[in-house]
């Protein structure tokens, strides 16, 4: 069973930090995107815009589903969906979060042999992250990068 994390390419909030909410790719993101190819027996998406434009102009091929679980952590207004209120999300809810995705991911490992998810970097981070003397360690990925994960 492989997991791989794709964080998706460059938005146009990485490009500036200026735009709200929902922000989609720059057209070196787009190019990022086309650049991505894989086969997987799934994809799991987070469904905030860049991770699905990402997915669009990629040639990633699989059946697709969206799962909340995999959106990027709340800490600033690009990270929400049009309509939702701004709140920082704390620590406890990411990780729980987290832990949510981990059960419904093993789930899935037990049909699915190779499953790629088109999620956020602080996302990755606090999925592969650990604590060592009080401090907690996770993997950055850059945009367009794909990771594995340990399971």
């Amino acid at each position: 069973m492989s997991v791989y994390l794709l964080r998706h390419a460059e938005s146009l909030y990485n490009s500036d930090h200026k735009h709200d909410f929902d922000c989609g790719l720059t057209i070196q993101g787009i190019g990022q995107a086309s650049a991505i190819k894989g086969l997987y027996d799934l994809v799991v998406v987070s469904p905030l815009r860049r991770a699905l434009e990402t997915l669009t102009h990629s040639d990633i091929r699989g059946p697709v589903e969206t799962w909340y679980e995999v959106r990027e952590i709340v800490c600033s207004r690009c990270d929400l969906i049009e309509g939702e209120s701004f709140v920082v999300e704390s620590e406890e809810s990411i990780l729980d979060r987290v832990e949510k995705f981990k059960q419904k991911l093993r789930q899935v490992l037990e049909s699915h042999n190779k499953v790629l998810v088109v999620t956020h970097a602080d996302f990755i981070w606090y999925l592969t992250s650990s604590v060592s003397q009080g401090e907690r360690y996770g993997t950055w990925a850059n945009n367009g990068e794909i990771v594995r994960l340990d399971i």
